[in-house]
C-alpha cells in the first residue's frame, strides 16, 4: 500500500510560493535603500568615543637598547640637559656593584634571571597603564553579526536597546517568518507540485513505480527548502563590520519580516482562499504543538551540538553555519511534513535561537 500525504494539498501554487519567497528576499533590500536616503541618530549605537573605549588596549612596542639609542640621537641636544648627568651618574655608581644590580623589565621579580615573555610584559604594562586589567581579545572573524554587535556595543549607553532589538529579531520574528516562508508556503507548494503530480501520472497497476515517485517527491519537498535555507545563512568571515550598520540591518529586518508575514498571510488567506488548517494553524492545539516542537528539538540537540563542535574544531577559520542549519532545516521539514503544524516548527526554531542568544549574552 503506497504512503499518502497525511493532509490535503495546499490551495496555493508554486508561483504564489515563489512570489512570497521573492518578497522575503527583496523587502530588506528595498527598505535598506530607503533608509539610506535619510540619516537619523537612532541607528548610531556606537560613536567614535565609545568605539575607542570598547576596543582592547594593546601593548606598545618593546623598547630595546637600539631603539633607546636612536631616540636619544634623534632628540634635540638642548632638551633634558639636567637629566642626562643624573642618568650617567646613576649608571656609573650602580654598574660596578653586582649585588646592587637592578633587575630589568624582562626578568621576574624573584631575581632568578628567568625571562618573561613579551605577552606577559605587555599584559602587565597594559593593565597598569589603563588602570584595569587587559581583557582578552575576542576573535570576531567568524562570529555571527549578532554576536559582533553585542561585543562592540558592550559598555555603551544603548547596550540594553541593542539586546532588545537582537532578541526581537533573532528569537521572535526570525522563527515566525522563516518557518512561514520555507515550511508553510514553499514546502507546502512543493508538496502539491511533486506529490500530487506523481500520484496522478503513475498508472494504478504500477505500485512500485508509484512508491518510488512518491518517495522521490517527498525527498525533494523537504530537501529544496532546507538547501535554500542553509545557503542564505552563508556569510564571508569579516571582523571589521560596522556596529551601526549591523544595528540598522536588524531594524530593517524586523520591519521586513513583519511585512512578509502580514502581506504573505493576507495573500494566502484571502487571495488563495486558504484556511487556517492549510496554514498549519489550529488555535485550540497551539500549546500542545508548542510543547511537542520543543520536545522534538531537545531530542536532536546533542547531535546538533556535536556537529557544531566538530565543525568549529576542524574548520576554525571558516563560517560553517550553513551545514548545521541545513541539518536543522531537514529536521524541521520532516517534522512539518508529518504534523502539518506551524507552531511545532516555530517552537523548535525558537528554542535553538533562544539558546544561542543566551550563550552569546553569557559570553559577552
Amino acid at each position: 500500500m503506497m504512503n499518502k500525504p497525511h493532509y490535503p494539498f495546499v490551495p496555493w501554487s508554486l508561483g504564489n510560493a515563489l512570489f512570497i519567497l521573492l518578497l522575503f528576499f527583496t523587502a530588506p533590500l528595498f527598505l535598506m535603500k530607503g533608509a539610506d536616503w535619510f540619516s537619523t541618530p537612532f541607528f548610531n549605537v556606537v560613536d567614535s568615543e565609545d568605539a575607542l573605549l570598547s576596543s582592547p588596549v594593546k601593548p606598545g612596542p618593546e623598547i630595546t637598547p637600539e631603539t633607546e639609542n636612536s631616540i636619544k640621537t634623534d632628540s634635540p641636544a638642548d632638551t633634558n640637559k639636567a637629566e642626562v648627568p643624573e642618568i650617567k651618574e646613576f649608571s656609573q655608581t650602580t654598574e660596578p656593584k653586582e649585588s646592587a644590580r637592578i633587575p630589568e623589565m624582562s626578568e621576574k621579580p624573584g631575581g632568578s634571571g628567568e625571562s618573561v615573555s613579551h605577552e606577559e610584559e605587555g599584559d602587565r604594562t597594559a593593565g597598569t597603564a589603563g588602570g584595569t586589567p587587559k581583557e582578552p581579545e575576542t576573535d570576531l572573524k567568524t562570529a555571527h553579526p549578532l554576536a559582533q554587535l553585542l561585543i562592540k556595543t558592550r559598555g555603551t549607553a544603548r547596550y540594553h536597546l541593542v539586546v532588545i532589538v537582537c532578541f526581537l529579531t533573532a528569537v521572535i520574528l526570525a522563527p515566525l517568518t522563516e518557518e512561514f516562508v520555507f515550511r508553510v508556503v514553499f514546502q507546502g507548494a512543493l508538496e502539491r507540485c511533486f506529490l500530487e503530480r506523481c500520484c496522478e501520472e503513475c498508472p494504478l497497476g504500477n505500485e512500485t513505480g508509484r512508491q518510488t515517485r512518491f518517495r522521490t517527491g517527498r525527498f525533494l519537498t523537504i530537501f529544496f527548502p532546507a538547501f535554500i535555507f542553509g545557503i542564505i545563512h552563508y556569510r564571508v568571515p569579516d571582523a571589521e563590520i560596522d556596529a551601526n550598520f549591523i544595528f540598522k540591518s536588524m531594524i530593517i529586518t524586523i520591519i521586513a519580516n513583519a511585512l512578509t508575514l502580514l502581506l504573505g498571510g493576507f495573500w494566502l488567506r484571502w487571495g488563495c482562499r486558504a484556511s487556517w488548517q492549510d496554514l498549519g494553524i489550529v488555535f485550540r492545539d497551539l500549546p500542545v504543538d508548542f510543547r511537542k516542537g520543543v520536545g522534538n528539538f531537545l531530542k536532536i540537540l546533542p547531535v546538533f551540538i556535536v556537529l557544531q563542535i566538530a565543525l568549529n574544531h576542524y574548520a576554525p577559520d571558516y563560517v560553517t553555519d550553513p551545514i548545521p542549519i541545513f541539518v536543522l532545516a531537514v529536521f524541521l521539514g520532516s517534522m512539518y511534513y508529518r504534523s502539518r503544524r506551524y507552531a511545532s516548527v516555530v517552537a523548535a526554531h525558537f528554542t535553538l535561537n533562544l539558546g544561542s542568544m543566551l550563550l552569546v549574552l553569557l559570553a559577552t
